[in-house]
């Protein structure tokens, strides 16, 4: 397995993750 491109999957995996949180507290907050 290509390194770059798995540490790529993890930074981009935790962007999505961090993306979700924002989210559901923007969610949470607005409701």
């Amino acid at each position: 397995m290509n390194h770059q491109l798995a540490n790529l999957e993890v930074k981009t995996f935790k962007i999505i993750l961090n993306f979700f949180k924002n989210e559901k507290y923007s969610f949470t907050i607005m409701r």
